[in-house]
């Protein structure tokens, strides 16, 4: 008879590499910020939210156009008209970019819900809940693939 606790099976004591690359990903990553233009536009992104209303905007107005076709979507993004702003916002010669925003275009769980409806929304996670599953049962990458 093989008894099974903490320590007799697989983990992490197996693959100690593992941490030292998270941990290597990391310093990379901080030097990166420090050294860089990189850490100046993450500073003044968090000192100047501006596209926070837009994105709160673009979801409303998304999770509106779903309950207009909820069953199967529209098959694809939308245009917004206006902005969160006015109504009489919209793309100039001199601002391409301006007004219209995407609705969909925000994540893809928006995307998804607004192309292909709640239906395909629901499709779509019910495809990843599995997975999630597998692969929490396992301790070794390998293992996981070969459950799938």
């Amino acid at each position: 008879m093989t008894v099974v606790g903490p320590g007799s099976g697989p983990g992490p004591s197996d693959e100690p590499w593992a941490f030292g690359l998270l941990a290597l990903a990391a310093v990379i990553g901080l030097v990166a910020l420090a050294v860089t233009p990189l850490g100046t536009i993450v500073a003044e992104s968090l000192d100047n939210p501006h596209s926070d209303d837009g994105r709160s905007f673009a979801t409303s107005e998304a999770l509106e156009a779903v309950a207009e076709s909820p069953v199967l979507g529209f098959g694809s993004t939308r245009k917004a008209i206006g902005s969160g702003d006015s109504i009489a916002i919209g793309p100039t010669p001199d601002c391409p970019r301006c007004g219209g925003r995407t609705l969909g275009g925000n994540g893809q769980l928006w995307q998804v819900l607004l192309a292909h409806g709640v239906a395909g929304a629901v499709t779509y996670v019910g495809f990843f809940v599995p997975c999630c599953g597998v692969f929490a049962a396992t301790t070794r990458p390998s293992e996981s693939l070969v459950r799938l």
